[in-house]
């Protein structure tokens, strides 16, 4: 018994006079380090994806944690952007138990808007269809270059 006390205390030693310092000397830098501010201009396909997806996934996290089903409506200039939208859906899946359903008795509707203004541009919005209320909506603007 001794012995398994003196074990212990010679590791508590070892770990509390080994400690690293991990603040190093001088001065503290002002100011930010990095830029708290998240972008939502010139993103990248898959940064907009990142971007979508971690908005929808905290918003139902938070409204309905027990999964929900909704009715998808997407719409773009182009028909093949509408991968990107089901590209959220699927990784929102992962997370929560949401179901896109095309049946006439569900509260909700999931619209996803890409098109052209002066820039291209991706909006969607989780709707509830009784009075038309959106209750979640984002929008981002695309950089086809990247």
């Amino acid at each position: 018994m001794k012995l398994f006390y003196f074990a212990v205390l010679s590791m508590i030693s070892v770990v509390i006079f080994s400690g690293c310092n991990s603040i190093p000397p001088g001065e503290a830098p002002k100011g930010n380090i990095t830029n708290p501010e998240v972008t939502k201009d010139n993103l990248s396909w898959k940064a907009a994806t990142n971007y979508m997806t971690t908005a929808f996934t905290s918003f139902c996290l938070q409204e309905y944690p027990g999964g929900c089903e909704f009715q998808p409506d997407f719409q773009s200039d182009d028909s093949t952007m509408n991968l990107w939208p089901l590209k959220v859906l699927s990784q929102t899946q992962n997370s929560i138990p949401i179901k896109a359903v095309n049946k006439a008795d569900v509260n909700y509707y999931l619209i996803s808007r890409i098109y052209h203004k002066p820039v291209l541009t991706w909006e969607m919005r989780f709707v509830r269809i009784k009075d038309n209320q959106p209750l979640w909506s984002e929008s981002v603007s695309i950089n086809q270059d990247k």
